[in-house]
């Protein structure tokens, strides 16, 4: 079980030998520790936890999300700062040398704004703490850069009614694969972050994740009952999200080809996109909304609305992300 209180500021618990030099011996494994939340920046203690040492640094991580003050005003997520850096979300608390007691710094990861895009002929940015529109500017949709490798060296075609995908070298357009994988139009196409796999979106109701190199078919994700109109990696090539014409988007782990979570609009969503950090996704839809859901939770935190048409496309921004976390890619690298 894990309980955690939040708390407005208090002293800092001092580290005082919390960070051991290796992992933690046996001896301390699986029992429940208490932990101070505290951010980084200011020293404000965010959060009291108590949960096994077995727990992960990601399950602190979304505690402390959940639970600090900021959880009120906006979608935050926060990153374990301990010893000089990052820690990974997968590693075990005891592994992480976090004792019992332990002060753990944490850097607050805010996305201060959201930019849509509608068929109504403008762009607008949202402010995600007030959910009020900041700007309104006239603009018109643009291709998707993920047609593009991360290296602008290869691009994607899919052109409708077409059912095909080719890749071709954007030098002088030669063909390098040609790939009939779906049985209907193929709507959106992307790379991955380190262009070793691209994910097509297909009006056949699935999407499917390819090998950049042989064009092999590694991945199809089945699930949604109408047309799939767009398709995205999260940042660390772990997961992909897809909206559909079925009025939801989902969320799918890359590794397994299941889905993991799944978002619903009144109408057909347009479009889902991943913050950052892949802790948030920002869905758009022919109801004319925007809303902001957290992945790890499935919940709705906010609804942007102001468009007279339906909403298109949007985009987190605003965003830090610590340098130092690795970006993984579940699926073997060609």
């Amino acid at each position: 079980a894990i309980h955690c209180t939040s708390h407005g500021t208090s002293p800092r618990a001092s580290l005082g030998g919390a960070m051991a030099t290796g992992a933690a011996t046996a001896a301390g494994i699986g029992r429940t520790i208490e932990l101070f939340a505290c951010l980084a920046a200011t020293g404000e203690l965010l959060a009291t936890a108590r949960l096994p040492s077995t727990a992960s640094v990601g399950e602190l991580c979304r505690i402390v999300a959940a639970e600090a003050p900021s959880a009120k005003i906006g979608p935050c997520s926060y990153h374990a700062f301990v010893g000089g850096r990052f820690l990974d979300a997968s590693v075990p608390l005891f592994a992480a040398g976090l004792r019992h007691q332990a002060s753990v710094d944490f850097v607050r990861c805010r996305p201060s704004a959201v930019l849509t895009v509608s068929e109504d002929g403008t762009a607008k940015v949202f402010n995600t703490e007030t959910g009020l529109c900041a700007a309104t500017m006239f603009s018109r949709r643009t291709p998707h850069p993920g047609y593009f490798s991360p290296d602008g060296s290869r691009m994607i075609s899919c052109s409708p009614p077409s059912s095909e995908v080719v890749l071709r070298k954007v030098a002088g357009s030669e063909a390098l694969l040609q790939i009939p994988g779906h049985i209907d139009v193929v709507r959106a196409a992307v790379f991955s972050r380190e262009g070793f796999h691209f994910a097509t979106a297909s009006s056949d109701r699935t999407a499917m994740v390819w090998n950049a190199r042989t064009g092999e078919c590694l991945r199809t994700l089945a699930g949604h009952t109408g047309e799939v109109c767009s398709v995205v990696f999260s940042p660390d090539g772990s997961q992909i999200a897809t909206a559909s014409a079925d009025c939801t988007a989902r969320v799918w782990s890359v590794a397994t080809g299941v889905s993991v979570a799944c978002f619903g609009h009144r109408w057909g969503v347009t479009s889902a996109n991943f913050s950052p950090d892949g802790c948030w996704v920002v869905t758009t839809a022919e109801d004319r909304t925007v809303l902001i859901w957290d992945v790890a939770t499935g919940e709705c935190t906010h609804v942007l609305e102001g468009h007279d048409s339906p909403v298109v496309e949007a985009s987190f921004g605003g965003f830090w992300i610590p340098p130092t976390i690795s970006h993984r890619n579940d699926l073997v690298q060609p």
